[in-house]
């Protein structure tokens, strides 16, 4: 019965859009993890608005590096990708892309607050990454993908999440 309050105070967590502490909480731990200093930045409270195609693209804020935001994603069916995601994930599910702009070359991690695909695309091809794996445990970030990026204009696109709101953050490794 544990194991069920508390995958629905999770779940309640995602869909509320609440705060990697409250969300360490929901998953049953007292307090969040410390975060590598990559990673601080997560629990910042940014906002940000996944775009559909290519023209709402072009008229969106590129993310801030080493800050976490709430992104608010659309229903896959409503997103014209630049790209055929890797995963598109079942129906319903949500994506979105946003513009990411690297002004020094390095390994740039991109952290989830929830399950989705990540595609990293420059100019037009989605990218390998370099390393996956999960954040740390109690911290809120489920899933982590890095890749090594050098100065210039990239999209990111997530596809196959389960919900229409995702936290994330683009922080540079040291």
């Amino acid at each position: 019965m544990r194991h069920i309050s508390t995958l629905a105070a999770a779940l309640l967590a995602a869909t509320a859009g609440i705060g990697a502490a409250h969300a360490a909480d929901a998953a049953g731990c007292a307090t969040p993890a410390p975060l590598p200093s990559a990673l601080a930045g997560w629990n910042n409270s940014g906002t940000a608005v996944a775009a559909g195609n290519a023209a709402a693209l072009a008229g969106t804020a590129p993310l801030a590096i080493g800050k976490g935001v709430d992104a608010r994603l659309l229903p896959a069916g409503k997103v014209q990708f630049l790209a055929s995601p890797a995963d598109a994930g079942d129906s319903p599910s949500f994506g979105g892309m946003m513009p990411l702009h690297i002004a020094t070359a390095g390994t740039y991690r991109i952290g989830l607050g929830a399950g989705a695909w990540i595609d990293v695309l420059a100019k037009g091809k989605a990218l390998e990454s370099v390393a996956h794996g999960h954040g740390p445990q109690c911290s809120g970030i489920r899933k982590v993908v890095d890749f090594r990026l050098q100065p210039g204009d990239y999209v990111i696109q997530l596809s196959a999440a389960e919900g229409a709101q995702l936290r994330l953050i683009v922080a540079r490794l040291p």
